[in-house]
């Protein structure tokens, strides 16, 4: 790989998001005896993954604020904490009812 093509790589990196940076990072490593091949992989994953439309909110829902905080809440504690939380994050959004 030229220097060309690294600033290429440096670019394309500066301008993903979280979650397409991890995809990408994932794919070049799964790769990682032919540098080559393992841009052409990563490239093509992010770019089948921004097809599908599959990205993360920067603002994830309630229930995955739980799940990453690993803390045990019982399911009658979940049902009111969530109904609060989730008026929270959509009280002022158009189309919240």
């Amino acid at each position: 790989m030229d220097r060309k093509d690294s600033n290429e790589v440096l670019m394309s990196w500066m301008f993903m998001g979280p979650m397409e940076q991890a995809v990408w990072a994932t794919t070049f490593a799964l790769h990682a005896q032919d540098a080559d091949a393992g841009i052409e992989a990563a490239d093509a994953a992010v770019l089948r993954m921004r097809s599908t439309g599959a990205t993360r909110s920067f603002r994830p829902e309630p229930e995955f604020e739980a799940a990453r905080s690993n803390i045990n809440i019982e399911r009658d504690e979940f049902g009111g904490w969530y109904r609060v939380a989730y008026r929270m994050r959509h009280g002022k959004e158009r189309g919240y009812s």
